[in-house]
């Protein structure tokens, strides 16, 4: 993961089916124009999650099948209350639930 470091730039990152983990999220922290990160079915846990909190301009982050805790989810969300967290796809109720209290005016 080393070899992103130097894409600040980036808006959105695909990492879905990865073997990525904690230890690799750390490679991400200097991407603050990063919008849209998914880790679908990746190492990634509570703690790695956390490293990530610094990312304030995140939008959406999809975590189905990571080993992140509800615990862990509601700490990122208190540090990145914008972000719309994605954890289970199950029809319509695939956001969490801040998605429905940012849609509604």
């Amino acid at each position: 993961m080393l070899h992103l470091r130097g894409l600040t730039q980036l808006e959105v990152l695909y990492l879905n089916d990865t073997k990525v983990g904690d230890a690799g999220i750390a490679s991400l922290a200097g991407m603050m124009r990063l919008k849209k990160l998914q880790l679908d079915r990746t190492e990634i846990t509570d703690y790695g999650l956390l490293m990530l909190s610094n990312l304030g301009g995140l939008e959406e982050i999809d975590l189905l099948g990571t080993k992140v805790t509800d615990g862990g989810q509601e700490a990122f969300h208190q540090a990145v209350a914008n972000a719309m967290i994605v954890r289970q796809r199950d029809g319509w109720k695939a956001y969490h639930d801040q998605f429905d209290a940012r849609r509604d005016p």
